[in-house]
């Protein structure tokens, strides 16, 4: 049995063999008497302490890779069908062709992806990890990122609406409004509504794996959109609105009174959620 611990003396990790001096915080295994650093500690049932080369690393997964692939195919399949259709003018066809918007959205949503990552991923380290592109067990949809930070995990939504401005509305008879998200002019309320869904998934994973009294906070992040002059994260209902910086902003200011262990978490995630 492996016990969170405060070294009285000096030791070495039994993972990396990196010094742990007294004082410092380690997982000791009673059995075989041998420390492990909070970096290299890694959840499994079946192994107090990894092989080598099977540690849980600060970033999981490729960004927007779904989306990419989901671009790739849909583009494909239209040349397919001109060169099909035309036979040998179907080259001059594709050459000449624009990709329909329902296309185009594929690559907004890889690009969104990859911005956002790149704030997070410039963060990951001991006790900030990120799993990008995660599959939903018995489902088309996918998770953007999942943040696992000291404090919790970050359930976050990547969406890239350049040039559209992002606000809070209300709508609808004067004693009966109520809030609606609008992006570019179009009521995008459906977008917290889908990462509402994500949220009640992922905790319900925590809680099977033993995690369910961690916190489970949502983010849906706007790449490249436009914002008031002096932009304010809002919230709607229990998911926070933000754009890239604001996102690390505000995992940043989240106070937390008793700390978790985010590798045992991530690594719970990152078994309920398969990278796509």
């Amino acid at each position: 049995m492996e016990l969170l611990i405060v070294l009285s003396s000096d030791s070495e990790c039994a993972v990396c063999g990196s010094p742990i001096p007294a004082g410092s915080q380690a997982f000791w295994d009673n059995e075989k008497e041998t420390a492990a650093c909070r970096d290299c500690y890694r959840f499994a049932p079946e192994t107090t302490f990894p092989e080598e080369g099977s540690l849980l690393g600060p970033v999981l997964g490729t960004a927007g890779a779904s989306s990419r692939r989901e671009y790739q195919r849909r583009r494909n399949a239209a040349e397919a069908k001109n060169l099909e259709k035309f036979g040998k003018l179907g080259h001059v066809v594709n050459a000449l062709r624009e990709d329909p918007q329902s296309t185009k959205s594929w690559a907004q949503g890889d690009r969104g992806e990859q911005i956002v990552a790149r704030r997070l991923e410039a963060r990951a380290g001991h006790d900030f990890i990120v799993l990008h592109d995660r599959g939903i067990p018995r489902s088309r949809a996918n998770i953007d990122h999942l943040v696992v930070a000291r404090g919790g995990v970050y359930v976050v939504d990547s969406k890239r609406y350049k040039d559209k401005k992002v606000e809070l509305r209300k709508v609808g008879p004067l004693f009966s409004r109520e809030s609606r998200l609008f992006v570019g002019g179009r009521d995008q309320t459906n977008l917290v509504e889908a990462l509402n869904k994500q949220l009640t998934i992922v905790r319900e994973a925590l809680a099977s794996a033993g995690f369910g009294h961690v916190a489970v906070r949502g983010f849906l992040c706007f790449a490249e959109a436009e914002w008031e002059l002096i932009p304010t994260p809002f919230r709607f209902d229990s998911v926070r609105v933000v754009w890239p910086r604001g996102l690390i902003k505000a995992i940043d200011r989240e106070k937390y009174e008793e700390p978790l262990l985010a590798h045992p978490v991530a690594e719970a995630l990152a078994q309920a959620f398969p990278e796509q």
